[in-house]
């Protein structure tokens, strides 16, 4: 997976719970030593048991389920990671379902632009049917992260001040409400 999963997760920690925290759970997985955190700053892929296991690692010590981290890392991602990192797939968005719609094209797009990391990249894809204000959405991915999918789609609400209700069906799919946008 890419860097950028690790280094939005490791900042938000950072950031929301403190140095020291960090460095609690870092130590625990085994990516305490500067060298091997280096690596991942500069651009190294991050393997999936290793993204796992910091996410265990991450819940355990700060007391939180899945479900908490998976949000927080959207709410993160969503809010302030991706629109400093990645400002031009913001540029024409207008709303929380026109992110959502587009997501699949941005993902396909991040991975040709990084054809050296495609294979580590995998993002999931995203089959998408509209219905008035929801979406169903299947969502096709082998690493089986659909809570952080979630907590991503809680996240678009948050940026684009909107009520979204998900309800997941299965692992690979869930439905989107959207509400009326607060002001």
């Amino acid at each position: 997976m890419r860097s950028q999963i690790f280094l939005c997760l490791t900042e938000l920690i950072r950031e929301k719970f403190g140095k020291e925290k960090l460095d609690l759970i870092l130590d625990a997985s085994g990516l305490s030593d500067s060298k091997t955190y280096m690596r991942y700053f500069n651009g190294l892929d991050f393997s999936d048991e290793k993204f796992f296991d910091l996410v265990r690692n991450v819940c355990g010590i700060l007391n939180i389920t899945k479900d908490q981290a998976a949000e927080a890392f959207g709410e993160y991602w969503v809010c302030v990671y991706a629109p400093r990192e990645y400002p031009q797939y913001f540029k024409n968005i207008k709303n929380a379902e026109d992110l959502l719609l587009k997501l699949d094209s941005i993902h396909q797009d991040v991975t040709a632009n990084s054809p050296s990391h495609a294979e580590a990249a995998l993002p999931p894809r995203f089959d998408v049917q509209r219905d008035g204000n929801i979406l169903k959405v299947h969502y096709k991915s082998k690493r089986g992260m659909i809570d952080f999918y979630m907590g991503l789609v809680k996240g678009v609400g948050v940026y684009f001040s909107t009520p979204v209700e998900i309800q997941k069906i299965s692992e690979e799919e869930v439905v989107i409400r959207f509400g009326t946008p607060n002001t």
